[in-house]
């Protein structure tokens, strides 16, 4: 699977009444997923449950088992 490249954005603090957390979540599941630093351009492969810049990085499976498990 190609790579592309994904521009994180600048964008006001969230604001939520009961602290939670922003995430990303990927769906179709990919085998293998990255992130570049911006300065050094170092890439580091990321797994489900990783936080990035954005917020925390799941696959969709395991996202849905953490909904599922707390309810």
């Amino acid at each position: 699977m190609d790579s592309f490249e994904y521009e994180v954005k600048k964008k006001a603090p969230f604001q939520f009444e009961y602290g939670a957390v922003p995430c990303i979540v990927m769906i179709p599941e990919s085998a293998k997923v990255t992130v570049r630093n911006r300065e050094s351009s170092v890439r580091a492969e990321i797994s489900s449950g990783d936080t990035t810049p954005e917020g925390t990085f799941f696959f969709g499976e395991k996202f849905l088992n953490i909904l599922k498990s707390e309810h």
